[in-house]
This record gives structure tokens, sequence and C-alpha cells, in this order.
């Protein structure tokens, strides 16, 4: 039977190394074409301090830094999270301290409605107590009343 007979695609032989880019399976990565660094620059943007760090890494490449300049580099940013972490604390506290006002509230208020709570079914037995006496007082009123009628 000739190819051009067949149902379906054609099959190809290709030498051993190529890659057929012609279905969707098989397309050239990304970075081929894009590059990594340039993915990756569109995916988010740099902080303000990434470029700070990217000249102490180009300075870094070219000399080995002191200890002075280290230090110079690391004192702004531990500053900064010295202030964050006590500024953490400080809010931390002040929480807490609202955390132990709402609770010593909620204990009183608890303790008032089950005060409340109590007063309430006590009234609630109280009144179910008088419609059963108010019921025995109108038996009793119907019955000796008819008997006194007959």
């Amino acid at each position: 039977m000739p190819k051009r007979g067949r149902d379906g695609d054609v099959m190809v032989q290709m030498a051993p190394g190529d890659i057929a880019y012609g279905s969707k399976r098989h397309r050239p990565c990304h970075d081929a074409f894009f590059g990594t660094n340039e993915l990756s620059n569109r995916a988010k943007r740099p902080a303000s301090f990434e470029t700070e760090i990217r000249q102490m890494n180009k300075r870094l490449r070219a000399t080995i830094p002191t200890a002075e300049e280290a230090i110079a580099f690391l004192l702004p940013h531990m500053s900064k999270l010295d202030k964050l972490y006590k500024e953490s604390l400080v809010e931390n506290q002040r929480l807490k301290d609202h955390v132990t006002v709402l609770a010593e509230a909620y204990e009183k208020t608890r303790t008032e409605h089950d005060a409340m709570h109590k007063v309430a079914r006590d009234a609630a037995q109280q009144i179910a107590s008088l419609q059963r006496q108010l019921e025995m007082v109108k038996y009793r009123f119907a019955y000796f009343h008819r008997s006194n009628i007959v």
C-alpha cells in the first residue's frame, strides 16, 4: 500500500540527535529564547535592598572586604532589625495586656450570666409551681361548686 493511501500522519525518519519541534509537546524551553535572567526579572520586581546587595556582590568579587567594610554594610540592617524586634516586643506586651483585660471581663460577665440564669430558672420554676397551684384551686373550686349544686 502506498504511503499516501494510509490513514493518519506520515512517519518521517530523523537523524539521531534531531528533535522535532512541530508538535506541541516538544516545544523548545523558554530559557533558550528569553534567557533565565530576563524571565526571572519579569516575574517579580527587585526590592530596594537588592540593588545594594548587587553592588556589594560586585565589590566582593573584586576584593575581599575588610572587617570595617563588612560591619559598615551590616550595621544599618542590624540596627533596623533590632528596632523592629523591640517594637514587636512592645506590641506583643500591649496585646498580652489587652488579652488579660478581655479575659477578666469575660469571667466577670460569665459569672453575672450564670447568676442571672439561676434567677431566671428559679423564677420559671416558681411560675410553673404557681400555675400548678392555680389549676388545683380551679379544680377544687369546680368540684366543690358542683357538689353544692346537686
